[in-house]
C-alpha cells in the first residue's frame, strides 16, 4: 500500500515541479504551458506581456512551492515516520492553494485579455 502512495506522492511532488518550471518559462519570454492555462485565452492574445507575466510568476512559484512541500512531506511520511496529521494539514492547505490559484487565474483574465 504504501508504494502506492509513494507513487502518489512523487506524482504530487513533479506536478509542483513543473508548475515551478512553468513560471520560469514565462518569466523569460516564453509561453504559460497549456496545462496551467485555460485554452480560451491563448497568450499570444495577452495584452500586457510584460504585466502578465509579473503578476502570474510569484503566484505560480508560491503554488508550486506549497505542491512540491506536499509532495515532499508524503515521501517522508510514506518512507520513514508516519506523519499522517500532517498529511491532512498539507492536503488542506493543497486544496485551499488550489482554489486560490482559480481565484488568481479569473483575475488575471479580466485584467490582462
Amino acid at each position: 500500500m504504501n508504494s502506492m502512495f509513494g507513487f502518489l506522492d512523487i506524482i504530487i511532488l513533479l506536478c509542483g515541479v513543473y508548475m515551478i518550471y512553468g513560471a520560469f518559462s514565462l518569466k523569460n519570454g516564453g509561453d504559460l504551458p497549456q496545462t496551467f492555462w485555460n485554452k480560451d485565452y491563448p497568450i499570444p492574445k495577452c495584452k500586457d506581456r510584460a504585466g502578465f507575466a509579473a503578476f502570474m510568476v510569484p503566484r505560480l512559484i508560491g503554488c508550486g512551492a506549497v505542491i512540491v512541500l506536499d509532495g515532499v512531506l508524503g515521501l517522508i511520511g510514506d518512507r520513514y515516520t508516519d506523519l499522517s496529521f500532517l498529511s491532512f494539514i498539507t492536503m488542506g492547505l493543497v486544496i485551499a492553494i488550489l482554489v486560490w490559484y482559480v481565484i488568481f487565474t479569473r483575475k488575471a483574465q479580466r485584467l490582462f485579455f
